[in-house]
């Protein structure tokens, strides 16, 4: 069975890589809230059906389905990660172009604080799948049942929360160096968008004072 979905996962990438710019284009259409949804989709929920039904369907091991799921969401990952990232560079565009730009149009780049988390929390999710024990105090769902999947990605979810916002309490912290280097990126990540929010009133504010002074 694992030569069978290790084919199966190089059918996909190759799928993947071949339809790449179909598959772009379909997301940048998509509106946002639809577009997390399909992120949702492919970075949480068919990644653990498929393994918990591959399983329960012709008693395959966890090492021979993880690989196929791990593939889809490595696929879902970086489709999500080019869709939302090329939304909100977009939207920054327009933004500084805009001649009546308002403060109400920044909602998109409080939204890339929410893709980040939601994507980073997928990335901790899954990182137990290529290293063994890559966090201290996130739970286990190595049994597969649904509530402990569930009670993983809440744990996940804060640890990526404290982490953007670089608050850290402490009660989950990275203990391999690859997942040191993934909450390195994620708190860099948070500083950026940051910077990038500040840089936009700052610019915004500027104009408002430029269309006060035209005016009077």
């Amino acid at each position: 069975m694992y030569y069978i979905y290790l084919a199966l996962s190089i059918i996909l990438i190759f799928l993947n890589v071949l339809f790449r710019k179909r598959i772009h284009q379909f997301l940048k259409k998509l509106p946002l809230l639809a577009a997390f949804f399909v992120v949702i989709l492919f970075i949480f929920i068919i990644p653990y059906v498929v393994i918990r039904g591959s399983i329960c369907l012709d008693d395959s091991t966890l090492e021979d389905i993880s690989i196929f799921a791990t593939c889809i969401f490595i696929i879902g990952l970086f489709n999500s990660i080019f869709f939302l990232f090329s939304k909100i560079k977009k939207c920054v565009t327009e933004l500084l172009e805009k001649k009546d730009t308002t403060i109400s149009d920044l909602n998109i780049l409080i939204l890339a604080y929410g893709s980040s988390i939601l994507l980073f929390t997928a990335v901790y999710l899954w990182l137990p799948f290529f290293i063994d024990n890559p966090f201290k105090g996130i739970a286990s769902f190595g049994d597969l049942a649904l509530i402990n999947y569930l009670l993983a990605i809440v744990d996940c979810l804060y640890f990526s929360v404290v982490t953007i916002t670089t608050v850290g309490y402490g009660d989950i912290y990275p203990i391999h160096w690859i997942s040191k280097l993934v909450t390195t990126l994620e708190i860099l990540t948070g500083l950026s968008i940051m910077t990038v929010v500040l840089g936009i009133v700052f610019i915004l504010h500027n104009k408002d004072k430029e269309k006060e002074k035209i005016k009077n």
